[in-house]
């Protein structure tokens, strides 16, 4: 049991400092989003974003090499949006976990029955 309450704290550390790192990566990359528009079944993608309070929309060119290093890092953002998501419920129902994890004891709860049990064997596979 004592194994499993490590990996829960092993694994919680490790989606804190993921979550972590998503964050500030998020911050070192572009704003904005993606958006997709099918014309002649080719897919044309555009940079959504906002500047001076406007809504702008941009087309992004293949064949440009600023574009595609733009489109990647946008697919990436959102990509790192998602699992940020992800991770922070995921923390929270672990911190949860946690919280209400009690070790098995088969000694202590022996201390807690009344004294009509005490007689009880600590025998772990009770």
């Amino acid at each position: 049991m004592i194994k499993v309450y490590e990996e829960m704290i092993k694994s919680l550390e490790h989606m804190r400092s993921l979550a972590e790192s998503f964050e500030k990566e998020i911050l070192s990359l572009p704003p904005g989003s993606l958006s997709v528009s099918i014309q002649s079944s080719k897919q044309y993608y555009y940079h959504n974003y906002s500047a001076d309070g406007k809504k702008q929309k941009r087309y992004l060119n293949p064949d440009s090499k600023y574009d595609q290093r733009l489109l990647k890092k946008l697919q990436r953002r959102r990509f790192l949006q998602k699992s940020l998501s992800v991770l922070k419920t995921d923390i929270s129902a672990l911190e949860q976990a946690i919280a209400k994890f009690v070790l098995y004891d088969p000694g202590r709860i022996c201390t807690q029955l009344t004294s009509a049990y005490q007689d009880i064997q600590k025998d772990p596979g009770l």
